[in-house]
């Protein structure tokens, strides 16, 4: 009566050796990356708004997390806050499909806006492109391909 386990363990050092020839294992595939800039996240779903603001931060960038559109453009309006890309949610209950971004569009044209959504490619490419979205992502965000937008458009703490 009872279960028997056995555990084999590997050495430390074999485990590291075996990891290093590994032909992809020190290439910048677990490196985090570091961005220099302010980003605005706006998304109705505090819970998901606070990861994106902790994953955000920890890659070195100041960032606002807002949790309802209106406060969103509210901000951006304002000739004192200055922002270099916004991180939204595609669907908000105040506000439909892409109402915000091309909101923050009119406000200033030059804003990459990421948009991120779980309901798929729903959204023409002409009409993103037309409310300033310079990429969408299918949540769960996937932090590579995010990391991968805003390196198109933020600046690198090496720059």
């Amino acid at each position: 009566a009872g279960s028997l386990f056995r555990v084999l363990l590997v050495p430390l050092a074999d485990a590291e050796s075996a990891v290093e020839r590994r032909p992809d294992a020190r290439r910048g595939v677990s490196r985090r990356p570091t961005f220099r800039g302010r980003v605005l996240v706006v998304d109705d779903e505090e819970a998901v708004g606070e990861f994106m603001r902790e994953l955000l931060e920890s890659w070195g960038l100041e960032v606002v997390f807002l949790p309802r559109p209106a406060a969103a453009l509210a901000l951006m309006e304002s000739p004192t806050e200055r922002f270099d890309l916004v991180i939204t949610d595609q669907t908000m209950p105040q506000m439909s499909e892409l109402e915000l971004t091309e909101t923050l569009h009119a406000i200033r044209a030059d804003l990459p806006v990421v948009l991120y959504t779980g309901y798929g490619d729903g959204l023409g490419a002409e009409a993103l492109r037309a409310a300033g979205v310079c990429a969408v992502l299918a949540k769960p965000v996937d932090p590579q391909r995010l990391a991968a937008a805003l390196a198109a458009h933020l600046p690198t703490a090496a720059d």
